[in-house]
C-alpha cells in the first residue's frame, strides 16, 4: 500500500468517525429537545399539581435514563420534596427536610433572619455557590460524576452547611442540582441522580439548566393558579367551620366534623381536641381523628407536664412536637412527621388545645399554620359562644325562678292586705254605726241638758265617725278590684260610658257639666270595672269644675292594630303635673278636704282596673286649663293581667 492510498484510506475512516459523531449530536439533541417539549406539554395541561410533576418526572427519568429523579419546591420556609420517582422511603424520610432545627425545636436561622438549609441542596436553593470549584456553573447549579471526592474534601474548602453526605452512601455516584426559577426568585430545584459515574457532560449540564429553567417559567401559571385555588378553598373552609360553629347550639360536638375537613385541606392525617377540665385539673379528650380506638384509653386525660398540649397550656403559646410524652410518641409511632399544637384561648385564658399532624412532610407550612390557628381561634369563639349562653341560660332559670318566688310572695302578700281591707272595711263599720247612732241618741235626748260646748264634742264625733265610715267604704271598694271580678268579655266602651253618665245624672246637672262621648272601641274586659273607671273621671271632672266657664267632660278615643288610647278631658281646675306620681296613690288628694270632699281613692282604683286589663293611665294639665286623662289599652286583650 503506498503513502497516498494509506492517507486516503486514513482519511475516509476520520471522515466516517465525524460522520457518526454528527449523527449521535444532532440524535441526542433532538431527544433532548423531544424531552423539552413533552415536558412543557404535560406541564402546561395545568389541573392538580401533583400528578402533573409525578407524570412530568416519570418522563425525565425514562427519557434521561437517570435511576431517581427529584423536584423539590418551596413550602414555607423548608423545601421538602414536592414529587420523586426512584428515591427509596428510608432516602425520603432522612433527605426531605433541608431545615435545620435548634435543641428547642426551632428552625435554625442566619444573620439575616433567613432559614438556614442544609447539604448541598441547601446551597443551590439559596442562591450560594462558591466560585472556583469546578462542580457549580455560573448558572447556579451543581453537578458531579463522582460524588465520593466530595468526602475527601477538607472541612474548610467545603461550602456546604451540615453535609449529610446521602446521595453518596446511597451510591449515587453522578448527582446533578439544577434551581428552578420564578423570575428572580429561585423556587426549588431539580435533581438528577444515576449510580452509574460520568453521567453528566457540559452539554448535558446546559440542557438541564435549559430544562430547569423552562419547567420553572411553566410551574410560574400553575403554581398562581394552584396557590389562587388553595385560597378559595381556605377561604370557604373559614367561612364554613364559622358558620356552621356560629349556628350550632352545641360546637363541642361538631369540632370532629369540621376538624376532619381542615385534616383533608392540609393533607394531616391525626387531629386531637382537649379541653381542660377545672374538676380534675387535667386536659381531657374532646375529640379526635387518625389514632387507633384501642390507644385512645392512654390519652383520656394528660396532665399539664412535659407533654406538648400541657405545655400548650401552660405557656399559652403555639407548639411544634420535640418532647417525648406520650401523646408525641403515639403519633410518631402512626408515622406522623409533622405536629403542631395550637391553644384555644378565650381572652387571656387557655381552655384546651387543638393539634394536626401529618405523615406527608416533616414541617407545617406558615400558610397551614395560619389556617390551623384561624380554625382554632374560630373553635375557642364558639366554645366561648357556648359557655356564655349556658351561663345566661343559667342566669336567666335563676332569675326566673326568683322572679317567681318574688312574684308569688307578693301575689301572697297582696292577696293577705286585700282580705285584710275587706276584713277590716267590713268589721269596722258595725262600730262606726254604733258610735255614730248613739251619737244621734245623746244629742237627741240630751239636747236641753248639754252645754254648747258638749254639743259641739258630740258634732265632732259624729263627723269623724262619718269621715271614716267614708274611708272604709273606699278601701272596701278598692279592695273589690281584686276580690270581685268577672271574666272577660266584649264590651262595649260607648255603652258603659253613657251608663256611668246616666248614673251620675244629679251631680252633673247640679254641676251643670256637658258631657260629650266620641265614638269608643269595643274592647274585652269586666264591665262592672268599666263602668267604675267611667263614673269615677265624670265624677272628679264634675266636682273639680271652674265656676267661672261652661263645665265639659268629652270622652273620645283613637286606636290602631295593637292597641287604644281613651281620652277624658275636661276644662277644670287642672293640676301641676309634678303632681302627677302622686295622682293615682291611695288616699293621695292635691287638695284639702274642706275645698273638695272626698277620700282620694277614686283615681287609684281607675289605675288598679286599667292595669288588671294590660293598660296604663296617665294625665296632661296646666293649672287652671283642665286635664285630660289618657287610658292605653292593647287591642287584642284576652285575659286579665295578674
Amino acid at each position: 500500500m503506498d503513502f497516498d492510498q494509506s492517507v486516503t484510506q486514513k482519511s475516509a475512516c476520520s471522515s466516517a468517525e465525524n460522520s457518526i459523531l454528527d449523527i449521535t449530536g444532532r440524535k441526542l439533541a433532538e431527544a433532548n429537545q423531544a424531552l423539552l417539549t413533552d415536558t412543557l406539554r404535560i406541564l402546561n395541561r395545568g389541573g392538580d399539581l401533583h400528578p402533573v410533576i409525578a407524570e412530568t418526572l416519570r418522563l425525565i427519568r425514562q427519557a434521561t435514563g437517570f435511576d431517581a429523579v427529584g423536584l423539590r419546591l418551596r413550602l414555607g420556609e423548608d423545601c421538602p420534596y414536592f414529587e420523586q420517582n426512584g428515591f427509596s422511603e428510608e432516602f425520603l424520610r432522612e433527605e426531605n427536610s433541608l431545615c435545620v432545627n435548634g435543641l428547642n425545636g426551632e428552625i435554625v436561622r442566619d444573620a439575616e433572619g433567613r432559614a438556614v438549609l442544609e447539604c448541598t441542596c441547601g446551597l443551590i436553593l439559596s442562591g450560594v455557590t462558591k466560585a472556583g470549584m469546578s462542580c457549580f456553573t455560573e448558572g447556579g447549579s451543581f453537578w458531579t460524576n463522582g460524588s465520593r471526592e466530595l468526602l475527601a474534601l477538607p472541612r474548610e474548602a467545603d461550602p456546604r452547611i451540615n453535609p449529610r453526605n446521602r446521595c453518596i452512601h446511597a451510591g449515587f455516584e453522578s448527582v446533578g442540582l439544577f434551581p428552578v426559577r420564578s423570575g428572580r426568585e429561585i423556587i426549588g430545584l431539580l435533581q438528577l441522580n444515576g449510580r452509574r459515574a460520568g453521567r453528566f457532560t457540559p452539554e448535558l449540564i446546559a440542557f438541564y439548566e435549559i430544562l430547569a429553567q423552562n419547567i420553572g417559567l411553566a410551574l410560574q401559571r400553575t403554581i398562581a393558579e394552584e396557590s389562587l385555588r388553595e385560597r378559595e378553598m381556605r377561604y370557604r373552609l373559614h367561612s364554613e367551620v364559622a358558620c356552621r360553629l356560629l349556628a350550632s347550639d352545641n360546637p363541642l360536638g361538631i369540632v370532629n366534623e369540621l376538624c376532619r375537613k381542615v385534616m383533608e385541606q392540609l393533607d394531616c392525617h391525626v387531629f386531637f381536641n382537649y379541653l381542660v377540665d377545672e374538676r380534675t385539673g387535667m386536659l381531657r379528650l374532646n375529640a379526635y381523628a387518625g389514632i387507633p380506638a384501642e390507644e385512645t384509653h392512654k390519652l383520656d386525660l394528660l396532665d399539664f407536664g412535659p407533654a406538648v398540649c400541657g405545655c400548650v397550656v401552660r405557656e399559652g403559646k403555639r407548639t411544634i412536637f420535640n418532647t417525648p410524652d406520650v401523646l408525641s410518641e403515639l403519633v410518631k409511632s402512626n408515622g406522623i412527621q409533622a405536629y403542631a399544637c395550637h391553644p384555644l384561648m378565650i381572652l387571656d385564658k387557655v381552655i384546651g388545645t387543638l393539634s394536626f399532624g401529618t405523615k406527608s412532610r416533616t414541617r407545617f407550612s406558615s400558610g397551614d399554620l395560619d389556617l390551623m390557628k384561624t380554625v382554632t381561634d374560630q373553635v375557642a369563639t364558639a366554645f366561648d359562644r357556648m359557655r356564655l349562653i349556658a351561663e345566661l341560660g343559667r342566669s336567666r332559670n335563676e332569675l326566673e325562678l326568683r322572679v317567681r318566688e318574688r312574684t308569688a310572695e307578693l301575689e301572697r302578700k297582696n292577696r293577705e292586705l286585700q282580705e285584710f281591707a275587706y276584713v277590716a272595711s267590713h268589721d269596722l263599720t258595725e262600730p262606726l254605726r254604733k258610735i255614730r247612732t248613739f251619737g244621734d241618741l245623746l244629742e237627741a235626748k240630751g239636747s236641753n241638758h248639754l252645754s254648747e260646748e258638749e254639743k259641739d264634742y258630740i258634732s265632732r264625733m259624729t263627723g269623724a265617725a262619718d269621715r271614716m265610715k267614708e274611708i272604709l267604704d273606699a278601701l272596701f271598694r278598692y279592695s273589690r278590684v281584686e276580690t270581685r271580678t268577672e271574666e272577660f268579655r266584649p264590651v262595649r266602651l260607648n255603652d258603659i260610658a253613657k251608663d256611668a253618665a246616666g248614673d251620675l245624672e244629679i251631680a252633673i246637672r247640679d254641676a251643670g257639666v256637658r258631657v260629650e262621648i266620641g265614638s269608643l272601641p269595643t274592647i274585652k274586659g269586666d264591665p262592672y270595672q268599666w263602668l267604675q273607671v267611667f263614673q269615677n273621671l265624670i265624677a272628679n271632672s264634675a266636682k273639680y269644675h271652674r265656676s267661672e266657664v261652661q263645665p265639659f267632660v268629652k270622652i273620645y278615643a283613637e286606636e290602631n292594630e295593637e292597641e287604644c288610647r281613651i281620652f277624658v278631658e275636661d276644662n277644670g281646675i287642672g293640676f301641676d303635673e309634678k303632681y302627677l306620681g302622686k295622682l293615682f296613690q291611695p288616699f293621695k288628694r292635691l287638695h284639702g278636704k274642706n275645698e273638695y270632699p272626698g277620700t282620694g281613692i277614686g283615681l287609684a282604683i281607675c289605675r288598679k282596673i286599667v292595669e288588671r286589663h294590660g293598660g296604663t293611665i296617665t294625665a296632661k294639665s296646666t293649672p287652671g286649663k283642665g286635664a285630660t286623662f289618657i287610658l292605653t289599652l292593647p287591642m287584642n286583650q284576652s285575659q286579665e293581667k295578674s
